[in-house]
């Protein structure tokens, strides 16, 4: 039976888009080009039309970054297209009708819903793009519920580590530094010119990416700028909010083995407390699988070669062994997600769900929700109709044991 629509009133609403946001990165190295290349104009011109050249361009330079910094504060804000009117959830997805044209959001893209307080819902799409409801009503918990009914739970999905107009800044004073240092630098020399590469060079690698968290049913996937760590929800013994700045916190987990984790900063309070609910839900979920059963010994590998583990794996959804009698799919598909099982019980419970009608498929769907690297390139092998036998024995052989 289909759930009945439901439409609330909104006080406003906020819809940012990733491709947005993509787009506003471009708006401080655009502007700065032109006056980046003029070191290389100037070592053609004589040395008065040069000074004067130098001197237009570094004055430019400082006129136009408290600019830039200004414009790109206020896109970013503007960007959230805020709007009123309401907001309706049916079978198809959500729905903004602000008074113009709606806004549809598909349920298959909605990836999570969340109610900050009794009337703000922050929810985000598979593709990044963030959405917050200001609604009329005391009925966030409502309004979550119905997307979370309607929303598909095959993927895993992302959430941005770091505010919006922190992002803009972060690169745009990168930008700026490394053409005002470069510029200048330029004019010392011909023999500088190539510091003008050099700092613009220094002035990508600061400004590079965007940290984010990718939650899956396992665990999550900390995105640095520069490097990725993935966190199982299982070697998880707490998580701490911080305040970091004035105005912002960051999340951190404390690991079993006593080391902790810097999952995110420069989160608005809201941001934070969404993270430290979703880690400390994949906590509880853990609990939920080890309750389920997280080891089964007719699946343990042993002292046996891949092969003859292999082979005998591959019976346990058909006609069992001498360790035990049939699993049943649905077991198996529960192992293969669940996460307290270690990687190798896993990918185990895979390699018996292939024997089953519709296995792979099942599999593929665990692999698009994993975030454990080594489990999930095991499941995508294991996922294709027909076997690359090198590709699944070197997933296999890459499992932490």
């Amino acid at each position: 039976m289909s759930e009945p629509p439901l439409e609330l009133s909104l006080r406003s609403a906020e819809l940012v888009r990733s491709r947005h946001l993509e787009g506003l990165d471009w708006l401080a190295p655009v502007a700065l080009l032109p006056f980046t290349l003029t070191p290389f104009l100037g070592w053609l011109l004589s040395s008065h039309d040069r000074f004067l050249l130098g001197l237009f361009a570094m004055e430019g330079l400082t006129l136009l970054a408290p600019f830039l910094l200004l414009l790109g504060g206020v896109l970013a804000w503007v960007i959230a297209g805020r709007r009123r009117g309401t907001v309706r959830v049916d079978q198809e997805g959500l729905v903004l009708s602000p008074g113009g044209a709606a806004v549809r959001v598909p349920a298959e893209d909605i990836a999570l819903a969340w109610a900050t307080d009794a009337t703000r819902v922050e929810a985000f799409t598979r593709q990044g793009d963030h959405l917050l409801l200001h609604l009329a009503t005391y009925d966030a918990e409502r309004l979550v519920a119905a997307i979370r009914a309607r929303q598909s739970r095959d993927h895993a999905y992302t959430v941005p580590g770091e505010h919006r107009i922190v992002r803009f800044f972060r690169k745009s004073v990168a930008w700026i530094f490394g053409a005002g240092v470069g510029t200048g630098a330029g004019f010392i020399a011909p023999a500088a010119l190539p510091l003008v590469g050099v700092f613009a060079g220094l002035a990508w690698l600061a400004a590079k990416g965007s940290p984010s968290v990718r939650f899956g049913a396992d665990g999550v996937e900390v995105r640095g700028r520069f490097r990725r760590r993935y966190v199982p929800f299982r070697d998880i013994a707490s998580v701490e909010m911080r305040s970091f700045l004035v105005g912002f916190d960051q999340v951190v987990v404390r690991l079993e083995d006593g080391s902790r984790v810097r999952v995110a900063s420069w989160l608005t309070g809201h941001r934070a407390r969404l993270l430290v609910a979703l880690l400390e839900e994949g906590r509880h979920m853990v609990g939920v699988g080890e309750a389920a059963g997280a080891h089964v010994p007719s699946l343990e590998r042993g002292a046996e070669d891949e092969e003859a583990w292999r082979a005998r794996v591959a019976k346990a959804a058909s006609g069992g062994d001498y360790r035990g009698a049939a699993l049943d799919p649905e077991r198996l598909l529960a192992l293969v997600r669940n996460p307290a099982a270690r990687a190798e019980q896993r990918v185990a419970a895979a390699l018996a769900l292939r024997r089953v009608d519709g296995g792979p498929a099942r599999i593929r769907v665990a692999a698009e929700v994993s975030t454990d690297p080594e489990v999930r390139d095991a499941l995508e092998a294991l996922a294709e109709e027909e076997l690359d036998e090198p590709r699944v024995r070197r997933a296999i052989a890459g499992l932490g044991r």
